[in-house]
Parts: structure tokens; C-alpha cells; sequence
């Protein structure tokens, strides 16, 4: 039962690093003890039979196995939306053009796909050039309606829109620059602007989103979503009689990856998003899952992810972007290549099915990662220590050595001098 777990810790252990065996080694006892913990926690006892009990609630197993087909239906509106997709934060129009042609290639080429989540912002510019591709594919801009299993996806960043009537202006400038689409089929708002700080900006992000909800009930909307919001401001959002008691957004849209899983700011070890768009339902869409922005580590680098991906004869891309639809979630990787579009997009046929074991590894790699992006002494070298080689602990003992070295050094000089 445990063979594959086993394979994979030998893989994802590099052995010709002594400081990282040492440390496995010194961490295996508390590892185990901590395993056995879990185990017994989640155990119950009928008669002479032993189960585990399920630790997921059922809407999250249900979620989990939608996005295994490759959609999940958001709540509350019941929309589907794709779970793989394409980011274009910062892509010139250019660029843009190019990789969204490439997602629309792989849709012809692939009639039977669950469709691609095409991701972009008021503040990224880009969305007239979103547009033109999906003109060009539609065969000339004269045509009106989008092109069939795109879910395009846009948000409110400019703070001079918060209001009522700019939220609505703001919606009806996206129509018009994806090519005149009936409908978004998701509008969020692209950061909490200071909600919680002062009454003014609460009362402003209240009107913007009461014109996004307007827009939504006039058809011009299908899914409304937050992005960037930290855990207090999504439970804050929820709590507010003229925001999510108005209306729950469907969708948060926040940095995820194996070291920060729904928080931008990895130091801040209170801050858990993903916990309360579990708590609330709402499905979570990670971008930069294969990038260190901001702030970070870019796993695609790591050499547990690539030890892994080695393991089942995929790209660490794959890998991890299938970790994450295996968590439930979905994905909108920014890329520029249309190679590299078309292979995000395939994830789910390059690897149709992540082994518990490798997701376990993936899981734990936030437990290995140092808990702080702003300690310099859990850095070798100048390098971001991922792995924790050098926690406090470690390094506080090899100074103290180092004095201990130093001192009696120094004495036996001192006597030598003496004699």
C-alpha cells in the first residue's frame, strides 16, 4: 500500500545534498509521530471493524470531482465554468493576440474540450486585443457572439470606477472591447480597494458592486468574482449587509501555489483565503501557480515538483497545475507561448489522474517551505531556502558552534604562546 509514497519520497529526497538528507533524517521522527496523530484523530471503531473517516465535507468532494471532468459549476449563479484557462496579466497586445489564438486553435482542434478560461482586467489593457483574436476567429468583426468554449473573464481595477454608474460603464467598455460578446461570463472586482480601512472606501466598493450585480441581473454578466482579497477581507465582504449578503461572489481569484496557497504575502501565516472560500463555497482560481510573483519562489524550479513530475513522466508545469485541479480548484496560468498555451490546456490528458501519494508530496512542500520571505538567516548563500535546511533552530546552533570553535581555538593558542 505505501510502495508508491515510498518511490516518491526516495525521488523527491536529493541525496547527494547532505545538509537536505540531514534534515530529513532529523525530521522523519517528528513526521511520523505527526502522521500517526492524523491517522488516529480521523479513526473510529465499530465492533472489530476499523474505517477512516472522510475529512472532506460533501459539496467539497463534489467540487473536486467536477474539476476532474474539467468544470465546476460556481455558486451561486450555476454557471460552468472551465478550470484550466489562460491568464494575460501585463501581455502586450501582441502578445495577447497570440496566446489567445492559440487557446481558440486548441478548442477546434480539441471539439470534445470543457472549454478555456480566458482571464484579463481593465488594468492589463488587453482586452481589445482579447477581442481581435476572437474576430479573427469568428471570421471578421462584424459578427457579434463569442467563440464557442471560451469563458472570457474580466475585473474592475481603477478606483475612479467605484461607484454605481462606473461599475455598469465599466462592463459595457468589456462588451465592447471583446468584439461586442453578449455577456462576461465572469466580472470581478480586482482588489478590495481598501474596504475595510475607512467608511468612505466601504461605501464606494458597495456601489460598484451593486452595479456589477445590476449588470448581472440585466444579462450582461453570468458570474461575479473577487481577486485579491486576503481572508479578512473575504469574511468582512460576507458579513456586509450591502455586499455578500447582497450577493455571494461565485469566484476568488488569488495567488496559488505550493508555498502560498490563496495569500500574496507569504509571511503572514494567519492569512488563509482558501480557507474561507472554502468555508463560503466559492471556488477558487489561482494564477501564477508556475511563477514566483510577487514575492517568491517559482516552483517549476523546485526540485521536489521536478523529482515528482520526473517520477510520472510529465513536465513540472503539468504536474502542478494537475495538483491544483486535484485540490478542487482551477488555474489560469499567464503564458505568451502558444506552445506552451495549447500544453496547459491538455493537462488533464497528459496526466488523467493524480495518485494520492504525489499529491501528498505536493501538499507538504508548503511545511517544508521557510514560513517568511523577509528572514535572512534561513538563506544559504543569498538563495530562498525552500526547504528549511537552515531553519532558526539550525542556524542559532551552528553560530553558537562557530563561537564555541573560535573560543577554543583562541585558548589553545594562547597556551601555546604561553609555553
Amino acid at each position: 500500500r505505501h510502495r508508491p509514497l515510498e518511490e516518491l519520497a526516495l525521488a523527491a529526497l536529493v541525496v547527494d545534498d547532505d545538509h537536505r538528507r540531514d534534515w530529513a533524517l532529523r525530521s522523519l521522527p517528528h513526521f511520523v509521530s505527526q502522521l500517526r496523530a492524523a491517522v488516529d484523530a480521523t479513526r473510529t471503531t465499530t465492533g472489530t471493524t476499523t474505517t477512516l473517516t472522510k475529512r472532506r465535507s460533501l459539496a467539497e468532494r463534489r467540487a473536486i470531482a467536477d474539476a476532474e471532468w474539467g468544470v465546476v459549476r460556481l455558486q451561486p449563479s450555476g454557471v460552468e465554468m472551465p478550470v484550466l484557462g489562460l491568464g494575460t496579466c501585463w501581455l502586450d497586445d501582441a502578445a495577447t493576440e497570440r496566446a489567445v489564438t492559440a487557446a481558440i486553435e486548441f478548442l477546434e482542434d480539441h471539439p470534445k474540450h470543457p472549454g478555456v478560461h480566458v482571464d484579463s482586467a481593465e488594468a492589463y489593457r488587453n482586452e481589445a486585443a482579447i477581442g481581435r483574436a476572437i474576430g479573427a476567429a469568428r471570421g471578421g468583426q462584424q459578427q457579434r457572439g463569442g467563440v464557442k468554449g471560451l469563458f472570457l473573464a474580466s475585473k474592475l481595477s481603477d478606483e475612479t470606477q467605484l461607484s454605481y454608474e462606473g461599475a455598469i460603464r465599466r462592463v459595457e467598455d468589456t462588451l465592447r472591447n471583446f468584439g461586442g460578446v453578449d455577456a462576461v461570463d465572469l466580472y470581478s472586482l480586482h482588489s478590495p480597494f481598501g474596504f475595510r480601512q475607512s467608511t468612505e472606501a466601504r461605501r464606494r466598493l458597495r456601489e460598484a458592486w451593486a452595479g456589477l450585480v445590476e449588470c448581472e441581473r440585466r444579462g450582461q454578466i453570468r458570474a461575479l468574482g473577487l481577486s485579491n482579497f486576503d481572508e479578512a477581507d473575504l469574511l468582512a465582504f460576507a458579513e456586509d449587509p450591502l455586499l455578500g449578503k447582497r450577493r455571494m461572489p461565485d469566484a476568488l481569484q488569488n495567488k496559488f501555489d505550493p508555498y502560498r496557497r490563496g495569500a500574496q504575502v507569504p509571511s503572514n501565516k494567519d492569512d488563509d483565503p482558501a480557507r474561507a472560500a472554502k468555508r463560503y463555497e466559492i471556488m477558487l482560481v489561482g494564477y501564477s501557480t508556475l511563477s514566483g510573483w510577487p514575492f517568491g519562489f517559482g516552483a517549476l524550479e523546485d526540485p521536489v515538483v521536478r523529482q515528482v513530475a520526473d517520477r510520472y513522466h510529465v513536465t513540472p508545469a503539468t504536474l502542478l497545475l494537475r495538483w491544483v485541479v486535484a485540490s478542487g480548484h482551477a488555474a489560469v496560468p499567464r503564458s505568451s507561448s502558444p506552445d506552451r498555451v495549447k500544453h496547459n490546456l491538455q493537462v488533464l490528458d497528459d496526466l488523467p489522474h493524480l495518485p494520492p501519494a504525489a499529491r501528498d508530496v505536493l501538499d507538504g512542500i508548503a511545511f517544508l517551505a521557510a514560513p517568511t520571505a523577509d528572514k535572512p538567516s534561513t538563506t544559504l548563500h543569498g538563495a530562498f531556502d525552500s526547504f528549511r535546511v537552515f531553519d532558526d533552530d539550525d542556524h542559532h546552533r551552528e553560530e553558537a558552534t562557530a563561537r564555541e570553535e573560535t573560543t577554543a581555538r583562541e585558548e589553545t593558542t594562547a597556551r601555546e604562546e604561553t609555553t
